[in-house]
């Protein structure tokens, strides 16, 4: 497996054979010690596959943030709680004010967490590309107050609709990306056929 060093950001460089694990898993638990971690590859890449099967060696709450019951900023925040409150040692705040910013929101849920989560935990939101806009700024609000012990996971086909540059220029980020899916290098186009 071809691994790239670009300062901050770790690359798993386009391969000749499919990922391996170990080498995902490792890139992975690098991660764990940043705030960030982005896995970005095509469909059938094994995103998915890779995380999920690290992620069963670690404390983890796994969220779909786009699934259809979740299309609304506020509606996602809450499920974000919900599945981290197993973790704290106290009870959730209260997010359900009218006049909420969606970053006075973001900032009451992670002052929680600050002072309830006393072991590291990864939150791991997968199909973020699907994401409508409000949700995602949940998520860049959360990439970006999240406590030291919360470490997200963020799985997309595509580059993050948000920036993530200042968190990378404090070291806070890790990345794995692959450009194409499946075990080799994409074929040469077949020649069409010529008529004599």
């Amino acid at each position: 497996m071809a691994r790239e060093n670009t300062g901050d950001v770790l690359r798993l460089a386009p391969v000749e054979r499919p990922v391996g694990l170990r080498a995902a898993h490792e890139l992975l638990d690098l991660g764990r010690r940043r705030r960030v971690t982005v896995v970005i590859g095509a469909a059938g890449w094994g995103k998915t596959t890779a995380v999920a099967s690290w992620a069963g060696r670690t404390t983890t709450a796994w969220l779909w943030p786009c699934s259809t019951w979740q299309q609304s900023a506020s509606r996602f925040l809450l499920s974000v709680v919900e599945i981290l409150e197993p973790h704290t040692a106290g009870g959730p705040p209260s997010l359900t004010e009218p006049d909420d910013t969606i970053t006075h929101a973001v900032l009451t849920a992670c002052n929680w967490l600050r002072t309830s989560l006393h072991d590291d935990l990864v939150l791991v939101l997968d199909d973020v590309q699907d994401c409508p806009g409000d949700v995602t700024r949940v998520i860049e609000e959360l990439c970006r107050h999240a406590p030291s012990r919360l470490h997200i996971v963020l799985m997309s086909r595509r580059e993050l609709p948000f920036s993530l540059e200042r968190l990378r220029g404090q070291g806070l980020v890790t990345e794995i990306s692959a450009t194409r899916p499946g075990p080799g290098p994409p074929r040469p186009p077949t020649p069409p056929c010529s008529e004599p």
